[in-house]
């Protein structure tokens, strides 16, 4: 929490002077931890999912409805038949 000092301070004497003004401890830092951020788990795709995402292009089943069939987000199951060469997301 160095900020906080004035930036007119030149002098150690001074500067521990602000640092107990605003009840700053050097010794901790003076910043607090970020929260930790939960790991990225991802389901990998296997060959019935893939079997499955080809019988839901040849019957022309939405996005949405295939997502929540195969438990998966919207985003992956397109991103998935993208990179497979499968055809979704057909308009009726």
């Amino acid at each position: 929490m160095w900020y906080l000092i004035k930036k007119s301070t030149t002098s150690i004497e001074s500067a521990q002077r602000e640092l107990r003004r605003y009840k700053i401890d050097p010794s901790e830092g003076g910043v607090e931890d970020m929260p930790k951020k939960k790991p990225t788990v991802r389901k990998p795709w296997t060959k019935e999912d893939l079997r499955q995402l080809k019988a839901h292009s040849k019957t022309r089943t939405p996005v949405v409805e295939v997502a929540k069939a195969m438990k998966r987000t919207e985003a992956a199951v397109r991103q998935k038949a993208k990179t497979i060469g499968v055809g979704l997301g057909h308009r009726r």
